[in-house]
């Protein structure tokens, strides 16, 4: 699916595993940060919805925070579907003043 021009990369738990174990990371990780959303929330998930979704989020961190992109790098799904947002290597935003080193999942 393909929701305002963007279709995230979607993974198993397994296939996630397997990605994570291949990828190159080019930066220390010291902490891992996990997060929930108020809006969207697990009401708004219809079972196919993973981009929009995501694509919501992103559109809101990055239009109306200012931020370059959607602050995780990863988002799971109630369904347990995980989508690829913030690069790995690339820091997110996550909690002021403790990003450096860390690692996001939504």
């Amino acid at each position: 699916m393909i929701y305002m021009g963007k279709t995230y990369r979607k993974f198993t738990t397994i296939e996630l595993i397997a990605y994570t174990k291949a990828f190159n990371f080019t930066r220390k990780l010291t902490q891992l940060h996990v997060h929930h959303t108020w809006s969207p929330n697990v009401s708004d998930f219809k079972g196919n919805n993973y981009d929009a979704i995501n694509w919501g989020m992103e559109n809101y961190h990055v239009n109306t925070n200012g931020w370059s992109t959607i602050a995780q790098q990863l988002t799971l799904f109630p369904d347990g579907i995980w989508l690829l947002g913030r690069d790995f290597n690339q820091t997110p935003a996550s909690i002021l003043g403790w990003n450096t080193g860390a690692f996001c999942i939504e």
